[in-house]
């Protein structure tokens, strides 16, 4: 989805980065939970209320240590 600084739904300008908040911080974990994870965050529109996209900010603290074979 490609929207230049506009809410794709309502066309609002408004649009703000938040931190997904839980009682813990969320975050995306790899395949070995306890040495990497990243918080997710979401661009939200405020006219409508729309999360335009979840994303993180730093995607190669995710990578394996090991090159895992793809699946066939």
């Amino acid at each position: 989805m490609e929207y230049k600084d506009k809410c794709p739904f309502c066309k609002g300008e408004n649009i703000i980065e938040a931190n997904l908040a839980t009682s813990h911080p969320a975050s995306l974990v790899s395949d070995d939970f306890f040495e990497r994870s990243e918080h997710i965050y979401a661009e939200v529109c405020l006219n409508c209320g729309s999360i335009i996209r979840l994303f993180v900010k730093e995607p190669k603290r995710l990578e394996p240590k090991r090159l895992v074979k793809k699946r066939k």
